[in-house]
């Protein structure tokens, strides 16, 4: 069995199924400075089987993740292993320690990949929560105890500090639970990275043609060097084609096209490609100029993502060396009506939504998708808040299987209005079941769903049942 469902408490966990992480969590409970946070989590697999989620608490610091693969399990299976121990490693990450995680797994797992001929991605969303007041005052009791004074075991609960991660297309809600209307109790959503986002298209395209700008500059041919284009969402560019379900594909597929796509290029071009991966890599005067020949601005906190995409476009070269040339190219338009009905706007390598060198995802950030579009970055977004004393937020975080079929108002209410994470878990995975297997009559799950409930309430606030529509909702999501 593939479905996890687990709820921890400070009095102990009720599970099914239950793994090793999740068992060392409960014992946690007992040990000095847990954070002891109720959490929930259940994944229903479609056929793929692709989601994975880890939970960790390491020194006052919890970290729960999220990982939907695409083109095979390897990328998800490996954040789940690698990602969080990473994270907390040294306590409450900094924004540069969780930027430095991510791009290293992503050197790290893609260049293991590739030498196995395998070219999976994943999404990667994360929620860090630390007590600074409950390790202070651990590290107070130990430094007493060494000096052989009393210790007091009543210490009140501090400020919860949160920190969201994420890179990709998955999604997370912070919801307040105290909030007195639904649109007051969706207190954070998230903004996904795909290519709707007109912030994440403009990056995309920029950094393409800043690349042959660079390339320019070098002096090396630019006839087959990077195109950028991008086409305008119609009005129902968002929209499935009516009555089609989603294809649950976030890319490309392998298949004859690939064979042949690799077979397009010559024998000397591919060991030119595999001499220019040696190269030193690329001087930041040189991207410098790049911007200014284009009349761009640029802070030195971009220069520095720009070096970096560089540095990795030229590890995944060499890596790589076939079809190099395309991944440089950057053209975001519909997927082609033939590979999926719903024709949802891509970040593609080719112009051509037939063509045999076009690859394509959905999102345009990603760990990973090295045979890909090269400036799709494995750069995370970062998020701050605080949970003070007396507030009582819940965080919604799923794979998208269940944003397919599930709308934030919707998640929102049942977040808010039902009394436990599990009840909570337990309505939104039911909706999604009732959605693919009943109302679509499929066998498995249109694509794999993982749904994460984390309750954040340091001063234990008592839960108000506020929303008339909770009795809906859960009995709909109990259908």
């Amino acid at each position: 069995r593939n479905t996890t469902s687990v709820v921890a408490v400070a009095d102990g966990v009720r599970r099914r199924d239950c793994h090793p992480p999740l068992l060392w969590h409960w014992m946690s409970k007992v040990m000095p400075g847990s954070l002891e946070i109720p959490y929930a989590v259940k994944s229903e697999p479609s056929k793929k089987d692709q989601d994975r989620h880890a939970f960790l608490e390491k020194d006052g610091v919890a970290a729960f993740g999220i990982f939907d693969g695409h083109g095979g399990i390897d990328t998800s299976q490996a954040l789940k292993e690698g990602l969080l121990p990473k994270l907390v490693a040294q306590g409450y990450p900094t924004d540069k320690q969780i930027v430095d995680a991510f791009w290293t797994i992503d050197e790290v797992c893609g260049t293991e990949m590739a030498a196995r001929k395998c070219h999976a991605g994943s999404t990667c969303t994360v929620l860090l929560v630390s007590d600074p007041g409950k390790q202070s005052r651990r590290k107070s009791r130990l430094s007493r105890s060494m000096s052989r004074m009393s210790v007091s075991s009543t210490d009140k609960p501090g400020d919860y500090k949160c920190k969201l991660a994420w890179c990709g297309d998955s999604n997370a809600h912070v919801i307040d639970m105290k909030a007195e209307t639904t649109k007051a109790q969706l207190a954070i959503k998230m903004t996904p990275h795909t290519p709707y986002e007109e912030s994440e298209k403009k990056q995309l395209l920029q950094m393409a043609a800043v690349c042959k700008a660079v390339r320019k500059l070098q002096g090396k041919g630019e006839k087959d060097e990077p195109a950028a284009k991008a086409e305008e969402p119609t009005a129902d560019g968002e929209g499935a084609a009516e009555g089609a379900p989603p294809e649950g594909r976030r890319g490309s597929e392998k298949g004859e096209a690939h064979e042949e796509e690799g077979a397009s290029e010559t024998e000397d071009e591919v060991r030119a490609s595999q001499k220019e991966a040696e190269e030193d890599e690329v001087d930041e005067a040189l991207v410098l100029q790049a911007f200014q020949q284009l009349g761009l601005q640029v802070s030195t906190e971009e220069l520095q993502l720009y070096k970096r995409a560089l540095r990795r476009e030229k590890i995944i070269q060499k890596a790589i060396p076939r079809n190099s040339k395309y991944r440089r190219r950057c053209f975001i338009h519909k997927r082609a009506k033939k590979k999926d009905a719903n024709q949802p706007l891509v970040v593609a390598t080719a112009e051509d939504p037939l063509g045999k060198h076009h690859k394509d995802l959905m999102m345009t950030r990603s760990i990973c998708d090295w045979t890909k579009c090269a400036w799709v970055l494995p750069h995370p977004q970062t998020l701050e808040f605080t949970v003070g004393l007396g507030e009582h937020k819940r965080i919604l975080i799923a794979s998208d299987g269940l944003w397919d079929v599930c709308g934030a108002e919707f998640a929102t209410v049942c977040a808010r209005d039902n009394a436990t994470v599990d009840q909570v878990v337990e309505a939104l995975m039911n909706t999604a079941i009732k959605t693919y297997k009943e109302d679509r009559k499929l066998e498995k799950m249109g694509d794999d769903t993982t749904v994460m409930v984390i309750d954040l309430n340091p001063s234990h606030v008592a839960f108000e049942q506020r929303s008339a529509f909770a009795t809906c909702c859960a009995v709909f999501g109990a259908m």
